[in-house]
């Protein structure tokens, strides 16, 4: 086993092999108890899924290498049946479907249909989230961000200049723009 924890903080990293890749996903938690690790359930699951590695931005720190690898339909059904399966058998009680990778707005097409599957047949029990810089964001999109299925993490670095578009101006005033068309539109499940 893990043994016994006496110190207060933990990190525990999970790994979930989807399409060849495996998708990490790390979890904290506080013992006071001397709590062994083998006994926490964990009753949800939020990894984090690369969609592509095509973005509309150029920020010097990001770690993602810029490219234009998108994701396989194949991997989003494949994750759609690997995460309703851990619903179905109660192994996990919620499941988050995390977005992530280049930004996955440029691709929204390409995970739409997948995500929309998940939610339905979740049952309630299924979210997803869309880390986003949110410099895109169309009439057709809103159509499916409207209520509480979708959450949202925006990156905003400052109000004056922020996420450099590829031409060197700041990306602020369409990301602040689109946050309001966000709230708007009644979805007000925004982290910035």
């Amino acid at each position: 086993g893990y043994g016994y924890c006496p110190i207060e903080a933990y990190t525990l990293t999970t790994s979930l092999r989807i399409g060849g890749k495996t998708q990490r996903t790390f979890f904290r938690w506080k013992s006071a108890n001397n709590m062994r690790l083998e006994d926490l359930e964990m009753s949800y699951i939020s990894p984090w899924i690369f969609t592509t590695t095509r973005c509309n931005l150029k920020c010097p720190y990001c770690y993602v290498k810029q490219g234009n690898e998108d994701m396989k339909s194949s991997t989003y059904q494949r994750i759609n049946d690997v995460f309703l399966k851990m619903l179905e058998s109660a192994e996990k009680k919620t499941v988050i479907y995390r977005l992530a990778g280049g930004e996955r707005l440029t691709v929204f097409d390409k995970w739409i249909s997948y995500t929309e599957e998940f939610i339905d047949k979740a049952n309630g029990n299924g979210h997803v989230s869309v880390i986003t810089n949110l410099t895109i964001l169309t009439d057709e999109m809103l159509k499916y961000f409207k209520d509480t299925r979708y959450s949202f993490g925006v990156s905003l670095d400052g109000f004056s200049y922020s996420k450099p578009f590829h031409n060197g101006k700041s990306s602020a005033d369409v990301v602040k723009a689109n946050i309001e068309k966000l709230i708007d539109n009644g979805n007000k499940n925004i982290d910035i």
